[in-house]
């Protein structure tokens, strides 16, 4: 099969759009989805940090009960699968949800108490208001990235998608162009060239272009 020049032109164009489009599709993916993990890591944060400032006193006094509750309202929130909280030697107060669910992330955070320097039973001067702080206990978070995973999919659907009809719309558009201003006149050149090697000087070829084609 013979290629003809307005044709390599083509498949060249359409080849480098397919490579450029099918480039861009795939950073725009891959900077969503660096995008919704650090949506779900900042999500993991703020509730890590209300967790951990609501369960101060609970967890030094061992209220497994306000625990508890604490854990279950934590569990209601959007993409929340598991929540442990214990305390500083490692002793499970309470725990909720399912800790083996697949296409998940684990967080945790430590549960901190200020104290001040008579809290410490430290020697310090009369009247010192030196602060510290001190563990009590920690909390193991872990966030579904399910929702996360289809969202990625529904977008790359849509990219691949979008990519597919730019190089139809493109592809038609190069196709069009270059058989327009290169191929016909090429097939006018190469047929006139013929004619004129056959004998018949007086022919004309009929090109009304100003570019090299018509020269």
């Amino acid at each position: 099969m013979r290629f003809g020049i307005a044709k390599k032109i083509i498949l060249l164009f359409v080849f480098s759009v397919a490579i450029l489009s099918a480039s861009l599709g795939y950073y725009f993916i891959r900077q969503h989805k660096k995008s919704a993990l650090s949506e779900l890591d900042e999500k993991a944060k703020t509730m890590l940090n209300s967790l951990a400032s609501s369960s101060e006193y609970p967890v030094m006094i061992k209220d497994r009960k306000a625990i508890s509750k604490i854990a279950t309202d934590a569990l209601k929130q959007k993409d929340v699968v598991f929540v442990k909280i214990v305390d500083d030697k490692n002793n499970v107060l309470s725990q909720k949800g399912e800790e083996s669910a697949q296409n998940t992330k684990v967080y945790t955070s430590a549960i901190v108490v200020e104290m001040t320097g008579f809290e410490k039973k430290e020697e310090l001067i009369l009247g010192s208001t030196e602060k510290g702080f001190e563990k009590v206990g920690e909390i193991y978070l872990t966030l579904s990235m399910e929702n996360m995973r289809k969202e990625l999919n529904a977008t790359a659907k849509i990219a691949v998608l979008v990519t597919i009809i730019a190089i139809g719309i493109t592809s038609l558009f190069i196709i069009l162009l270059v058989r327009f201003f290169v191929g016909r006149p090429i097939k006018e050149l190469v047929l006139g060239t013929k004619i004129i090697g056959e004998g018949a000087l007086s022919y004309k070829i009929s090109i009304n272009s100003t570019d090299e084609i018509g020269a």
